[in-house]
């Protein structure tokens, strides 16, 4: 699938995953595994600063995880109203905000 496919596209691939075809997975990791880590990447520096960088292993794993976990519940809640990517843009949002919180409280912890 080519990365800039329409909704249809989009909600077909994410339906597919979601009934565990290891292909479609594949597929979506072709598609969408880099540009992910980017914007992952991008989200964190933009939320954090540059020292946020250094979470970004952290929230990829949380992402991937929350993506396939529960039967890929997290990825069945796509209903194709956006690009695959703008949904996922948003996901990844949260999932940066919550770790960054996440870590600011640990470091107010261990400076007290």
């Amino acid at each position: 699938m080519p990365a800039g496919g329409s909704c249809e596209e989009d909600l077909d691939l994410a339906a597919r995953c979601a009934r565990g075809e290891e292909k479609a997975w594949s597929a979506f990791l072709d598609a969408h595994g880099a540009w992910i880590e980017g914007a992952a990447g991008g989200i964190l520096r933009r939320a954090g600063g540059d020292g946020a960088a250094r979470f970004l292993d952290d929230l990829l794993e949380d992402l991937f995880l929350d993506l396939v976990r529960n039967g890929y519940r997290l990825l069945k809640t796509y209903e194709g109203r956006a690009p695959l990517r703008a949904w996922l843009r948003v996901v990844i949002g949260h999932r940066a905000m919550a770790l960054l919180r996440r870590e600011g409280i640990r470091r107010r912890h261990e400076a007290g």
